[in-house]
């Protein structure tokens, strides 16, 4: 008895053929991760979303901030960029407590005025991310 075996599929007639691979799409992670990753319809990328990646920052509640109060810092802190927040608010203060007693801290305070600034308005358009890297809304 002879066994046909279907040249177009790959397998032999009585037997049940392979699952058909899934649609190019995001699926649970098949290494067990705590998110979603990409099946681009032949192979796993490395793309992954995890669960609760919706954007929570707003950036215009981050570029406001960063108007009003970015000598302090405010902006970046919201966002979650702790570093460049923190050299904002120690030039910040350096440049008022110097503007207090000799009027030389315009010259700290001058540059900073721009930088808050510039980066209040890139917050406002979304041009900056959230210190995890998701667009802010």
């Amino acid at each position: 008895m002879r066994r046909l075996v279907s040249r177009k599929h790959g397998w032999r007639s009585g037997e049940t053929p392979p699952p058909p691979k899934p649609a190019p799409g995001w699926y649970a992670d098949p290494r067990g991760g705590n998110g979603k990753r990409y099946f681009d319809g032949s192979r796993w990328t490395d793309q992954i979303a995890y669960a609760g990646d919706e954007p929570a920052k707003s950036g215009l509640a981050a570029g406001l901030l960063q108007l009003f109060l970015g000598y302090f810092g405010l902006g970046r802190f919201y966002l979650g960029y702790t570093s460049i927040g923190g050299i904002q608010l120690g030039l910040g203060l350096l440049g008022l407590f110097l503007t207090v007693f000799c009027f030389l801290g315009l010259v700290i305070l001058a540059p900073l005025g721009i930088w808050v600034f510039i980066e209040g308005i890139m917050m406002i358009a979304g041009a900056i991310p959230d210190a995890n890297g998701r667009k802010v809304r």
